[in-house]
């Protein structure tokens, strides 16, 4: 089965008879030279091709975007993307407060604010349901993307008919027409009232209308419509009441238009912190006023001092706060991430298993499938993410042979997957300028290919192989990092004006947390599994960037594990219990929706599952997990309550216990069990072996390199780093502690 993918050259593969057989070298030459020609691009030592390969599948060839759109990378994975997408099923966009559709004959308007939850408890659902509708004129046209930034969109219908941005935390939709009779329809009975300023009062509803003064509105039962000339413009928000202040206030804020958001980041080495920054780009249509409102995520009002208001929304996101304003920043603290933990307290039990995957290298080299022999871009991953984390673990107990067989199986495996063959056979990457994306074929899983689906999940593994094998083999960095460099920018490019891929595709800013799903099929918006995952190819970042001296790269990897990581405590574990609405039972979810969170996963109701998939793959960098001990506690209760004894995945889940208790964790594994796809035995002892050594993590500790971790046990604390530079480096925690660290070294205090 290896050979089938190995990526030969053909003219070495052949030598012997080609030195023998001149004949033979003519009719073999004659062959190379008839193969197809095939557009390739070099980057160092790899490569990637423009040309799709045969009998492969590509996303749809249709983006519903306008022409001015046609030469910039579309985004995919944001919570609008089911517009650029219209597969079929896709409706409701949520960008919270306000849900949104965007339809042939204009746009319907929603708040969710009262959850559905399901009879068992396991699945709640703030759903979309059309209070309103906008239109221009019976629009029947497809609306397409006309615009985008970091966390907004613009909706166009026929040329400019009728356009509304919206976007993550605005109250309010803003529309443009060029002209026409505007229409709004309530679906439910409803007192509209003009105000004599061009407004609209929906009594006994939380929506105004906002338009400029001299609007005349004609009122019919729930139906307002009025004439808007060429270069019209009006507003709708949500209010966060129905007093006659509030709508009074939003009125005045109403003509600062958003058009638009970005957001930047620093990280502070000094104090492991990271502040995002996020500024609302305005445009004021008429007045004075230039301070539109936005409503914050928990996530982020809970790091930042911003809120002015005391107005709040209800979402699927817990409460919204409410500041008035175009701008405001979060503070957020950085845990750091090690690129391996030490080899303390190895049994033999490690150095066996160590040395017996060793001794099997070769059947590891290049055949790194998933359980049903599958060979795409996510089961090679995982296959990589394997071998990666033996390799350290070798190199600490001082077995440089099976560190060095480890190396060549990852060094041989990528480089098979990072360059194109002469003859074009698979794998290799393919890029699709259409959309702007880099994909692996063969492509067989979970929508990578189609959807462009979980883009992070897969690149995130290979990155971290390739960072490991940095740790040993610089050189080889420096030739085919390019290509490594490639597939982080496909997943989460940090330039806005990259030709290639469009900016931060699997990061939401706003959010504070990635999407796996590209296209948003369903109703239910954008949606996100393995969280872990996610957090696994920040972490490959961190350590890629570090290795290679890239600190544009190390500092967005900060940037997105840091925020994934308090959004993942918020969203998919609710560890404040602030978030999940009342009736929903478990502490944690398998997959969070747009709208919502299900305890389930894509392929199964196993409860290990749905708590696994959240906490794998174990590296050094799932250290994160373990910052809220009483939450670990809660999470495994909940799990040990309603485990059925598939015991799929009992090696993750035991990792995940050993955070607050290892001992009970190495007795609950026993010494014979079937690995989980992506680990094995020799590396979950090491990892339960450092937790029984050193004890919990302590998050009240961080350090002033982005290299770290600090443990405690029995009031007594560990402190570790790791020195990618080439000098001897003192680093001191934030509780006056100092270590110093070799380079390119390990220290442990």
């Amino acid at each position: 089965m290896a050979g089938k993918w190995v990526r030969w050259n053909a003219l070495d593969r052949f030598q012997p008879l080609v030195k023998l057989m001149p004949f033979f070298r003519l009719v073999f030459l004659i062959l190379i030279m008839s193969v197809p020609n095939m557009n390739i691009i070099s980057v160092g030592a790899g490569s990637y091709t423009t040309d799709l390969p045969p009998d492969q599948q590509a996303p749809q060839t249709t983006i519903y975007r306008s022409e001015a759109l046609a030469d910039r990378p579309m985004p995919t994975n944001d919570w609008w993307s089911a517009l650029a997408w219209r597969k079929p099923g896709n409706g409701a966009l949520f960008a919270h407060p306000l849900a949104l559709s965007a339809q042939p004959g204009g746009l319907g308007v929603s708040y969710p604010n009262v959850p559905f939850i399901a009879t068992n408890g396991d699945e709640y659902r703030f759903r979309y349901f059309e209070e309103f509708y906008v239109g221009v004129d019976s629009l029947n046209s497809t609306p397409v993307v006309a615009d985008f930034s970091d966390w907004t969109v613009t909706a166009d219908w026929d040329n400019g008919k009728l356009r509304a941005t919206m976007g993550h935390g605005l109250p309010y939709v803003y529309f443009t027409t060029t002209g026409g009779e505007v229409e709004m329809t309530f679906r439910l009975a409803t007192t509209l009232v003009p105000d004599g300023t061009g407004s609209v009062v929906a009594e006994g509803r939380p929506f105004g209308i906002f338009a400029p003064e001299g609007t005349e509105w004609t009122v019919e039962g729930n139906t307002i419509r009025a004439p808007f000339p060429a270069g019209g413009y009006f507003s709708i928000a949500v209010l966060p009441d129905t007093s006659p202040e509030t709508f009074a206030e939003f009125r005045a804020h109403a003509f600062a238009f958003v058009t638009g958001g970005r957001v930047e980041w620093q990280y502070d080495e000094a104090a492991s912190s990271v502040t995002t920054t996020f500024t609302a780009d305005v445009q004021v249509m008429e007045g004075t006023e230039d301070q539109p409102f936005m409503a914050l995520y928990r996530h982020q009002w809970l790091h930042t001092d911003a809120i002015n208001t005391a107005y709040t929304y209800s979402s699927a996101r817990g409460e919204m706060r409410v500041l008035r304003g175009n701008n405001f920043s979060t503070t957020m603290t950085y845990p750091g991430v090690l690129p391996y933990l030490p080899a303390v307290a190895v049994t033999p039990e490690v150095e066996t298993s160590i040395n017996r995957m060793a001794r099997f290298n070769d059947a590891l080299r290049l055949n790194l499938p998933g359980p049903n022999g599958e060979m795409d871009t996510y089961w090679t991953g995982k296959g990589l993410g394997r071998v990666a984390m033996l390799a350290p673990v070798a190199d600490q107990l001082g077995n440089a042979e099976a560190r060095d067989a480890f190396v060549e199986t990852l060094k041989t495996t990528l480089e098979n997957w990072l360059s194109v063959a002469d003859d074009g056979t698979l794998p290799h990457f393919y890029y699709d300028a259409n959309w702007g994306a880099l994909i692996g074929y063969p492509a067989a899983s979970f929508g990578y290919q189609t959807s462009l689906n979980d883009h992070h999940f897969h690149h995130g593994y290979f990155v971290m192989a390739a960072a490991i094998v940095a740790l040993y083999d610089p050189a080889w960095a420096e030739q085919w990092g390019g290509m490594i460099d490639l597939l982080i920018r496909d997943a989460n490019s940090p330039d806005a004006n990259d030709p290639l891929f469009p900016r931060l595709r699997g990061f939401d800013p706003y959010a504070g947390h990635s999407w796996a799903s590209g296209a948003n099929e369903g109703n239910d918006g954008a949606n996100q599994e393995s969280s872990s995952e996610a957090m696994n190819f920040a972490a490959a970042l961190i350590l890629w960037g570090a290795a290679t001296g890239n600190t544009d790269i190390r500092d967005l990897g900060v940037y997105l594990y840091t925020t994934e990581a308090i959004a993942i405590d918020q969203y998919w574990f609710d560890v404040d219990d602030a978030v999940f609405p009342e009736g929903y039972e478990p502490p944690a979810a398998g997959i969070v929706w747009s709208n919502g969170a299900d305890y389930t996963t894509w392929w199964t109701e196993d409860p290990e599952a749905i708590h696994a998939i959240n906490f794998l793959p174990i590296t050094p960098a799932s250290l994160y997990l373990g910052r809220n001990a009483d939450y670990v506690r809660r999470n495994l209760d909940y799990l040990s309550a309603g485990a059925n004894g598939i015991d799929s995945f009992g090696d993750i889940i035991q990792s995940y216990h050993g955070l607050i208790d290892p001992a009970a964790a190495l007795t609950a594994l026993g010494g014979s069990y079937q690995p989980e796809w992506g680990e094995t035995q020799a590396h979950t002892l090491q990892w339960l072996g450092v937790l029984r050594e050193y004890g919990q993590v302590d998050p009240t500790v961080t350090a002033d390199t982005p290299h770290y971790a600090v443990f405690t046990r029995d009031g007594q604390r560990t402190y570790i780093a790791y020195n990618y530079g080439g000098d001897v480096r003192e680093v001191t925690f934030s509780d006056g502690v100092t270590l110093t660290v070799e380079p390119h070294s390990l220290a442990v205090r």
